[in-house]
């Protein structure tokens, strides 16, 4: 079998809806074949799709702690890129992915892994600067999260935000649905750079 193949399970895990046992097998499926496909001679190696998909899987699925997973499997084909697999570099939508994760972690009862999940999405922005650029789905991601996984009055909500805006606008990629998602979240701040925009 070829990579094409292979990736295609990996696909169809990601596809795969049968009631809540079905999301909570789905991602550990997808990353037990990730892992086989890492760790034995005589099948192809994972590429950047290979990664990037069990990202997504991670991020569509309900199992606890996804960011973490999803950011485990990024870390992993960074590493696998760095040891010499060049057709594992990483690209914008690995690490969209770890911010979808991020920002559907919302639903978790825990408190502390709504905090983690705001500690990755944070520190996978920063890296993604290392490897690529952003672009509106990387800022509509960020304000998602940062409005489902901070309270409102939260001493890091208004300087986050305010930050990553201006890093929105320097990159041209404040797109009409950006600037909607930045409405629910920063009303105030929205209607700045709205005024801006019009002179």
């Amino acid at each position: 079998a070829n990579i094409r193949s292979y990736n295609t399970m990996l696909k169809a895990y990601s596809q795969f809806r049968s009631g809540r046992n079905g999301y909570f097998s789905r991602p550990l499926k997808a990353e037990e074949l990730l892992t086989q496909m890492e760790e034995h001679s005589g099948i192809p190696y994972p590429d950047g799709y290979s990664y990037t998909t069990v990202i997504n899987c991670f991020a569509r699925s309900i199992v606890d702690r996804k960011a973490k997973k999803a950011r485990q499997i990024l870390d992993k084909m960074i590493q696998s890129y760095a040891a010499g697999n060049t057709a594992a570099k990483p690209q914008i939508y690995a690490f969209n992915g770890v911010l979808s994760a991020s920002a559907h972690t919302h639903h978790t009862r825990f408190p502390e892994e709504r905090l983690e999940a705001f500690t990755i999405l944070v520190s996978t922005f920063l890296l993604l600067r290392e490897w690529t650029e952003p672009n509106d789905s990387t800022y509509l991601l960020f304000f998602q999260a940062c409005e489902r996984l901070l309270p409102k009055g939260h001493r890091l909500y208004e300087q986050v935000i305010e930050t990553v805006v201006y890093s929105c606008v320097r990159d041209a990629q404040m797109s009409e649905k950006v600037m909607h998602a930045l409405h629910n979240i920063a009303p105030d701040l929205a209607q700045q750079f709205e005024k801006i925009d019009a002179k």
